[in-house]
């Protein structure tokens, strides 16, 4: 599940990093939910083999629960749209579901090699995002690059359309309270920000 508005300059080769990922391509379901974009991004996004949702309700929480119960799968798995995912992205990021005790997977978050310098205070204001997430306590996934199990999110609830910021962190804590399951990470399972060039 990808969210996205006016990503134009990064939905592209969002995509076509997650179609090249070695997951099998008739196990994987690929939705992209437009949030209301107003650049070019619902044309690239339709120019490539993968589903495509119009969600008008502003907010990332609206897109993200319109991706999930649009889905099908039994893991559902989130990336932004300013994320480039390596090749083993999908198979390292549902891995760890093979274990029943785990309910959802937080995925390594890196940074594109930065080449400004706003891009280079991001990544090291930033710095390993995941990990420092997944180490604080409590733990919670950093959701530009994680996975819940479909049963998890329809026990506990989706993300909060009423936050506009930190939706993950708290569903994160949802998870903890109510899931009675485990988070787990998925060290190999890398996906690369794009931070602001400016």
């Amino acid at each position: 599940i990808v969210p996205v508005r006016d990503g134009g300059d990064t939905i592209a080769a969002c995509l076509d990093a997650i179609l090249a990922t070695d997951y099998p391509t008739d196990r994987r379901e690929i939705i992209v939910v437009d949030n209301g974009s107003s650049d070019g991004t619902v044309a690239l996004i339709q120019s490539r083999p993968v589903g495509y949702l119009h969600e008008p309700q502003r907010g990332v929480s609206h897109a993200r629960n319109s991706g999930i119960a649009a889905s099908s799968g039994e893991i559902l798995a989130f990336v932004d749209a300013d994320c480039l995912v390596e090749p083993q992205w999908l198979t390292e990021l549902v891995r760890p579901f093979e274990d029943p005790e785990v309910g959802a997977v937080a995925g390594d978050l890196q940074h594109v090699t930065p080449a400004t310098a706003a891009e280079r205070a991001a990544a090291r204001l930033l710095g390993n995002w995941q990990r420092f997430a997944f180490t604080s306590n409590p733990a919670y996934p950093i959701t530009a690059n994680a996975a819940y199990r479909r049963d998890v999110i329809d026990r506990i609830g989706g993300f909060d359309p009423h936050m506009t910021r930190a939706q993950d962190v708290e569903l994160g804590l949802r998870f903890r309270e109510r899931s009675g399951r485990r988070l787990a990470y998925a060290e190999r399972a890398t996906a690369r920000h794009r931070n602001r060039t400016t």
